[in-house]
């Protein structure tokens, strides 16, 4: 069997205890042999078990599904934003920021 398309309906966020946002999307599947639906509540932001399981959910889920109307606005500005990011950090000498003193200094290299 093909695979099948896995509607989203909803996306909604909640604050955590520490501050930052928990964001996830309620999802509708049929089930093939009763013609009912499943609904369920996905995380989009990375769970406890994420890191066992060495599953990226970022490379998979994204808080803006293709079809919402601002997700070319806002994932086409991921590749500049990453690039600038790199090119910032390669400014700096060993990929660190500059320290202010002589004990918070980086060795220099050797001529």
């Amino acid at each position: 069997m093909p695979p099948e398309r896995v509607a989203r309906r909803q996306t909604k966020r909640d604050r955590k205890t520490d501050g930052t946002w928990a964001f996830y999307a309620r999802h509708t599947l049929t089930c093939r042999s009763t013609d009912g639906p499943h609904d369920w509540w996905e995380p989009l932001t990375p769970t406890h078990t994420d890191e066992v399981h060495k599953f990226n959910r970022s490379d998979y889920l994204r808080v803006l599904p293709p079809t919402d109307p601002d997700y070319s606005r806002v994932y086409g500005m991921r590749a500049d934003t990453e690039s600038l990011n790199a090119q910032f950090e390669r400014a700096f000498y060993n990929r660190r920021l500059p320290a202010w003193g002589l004990h918070n200094a980086a060795p220099k290299p050797a001529l």
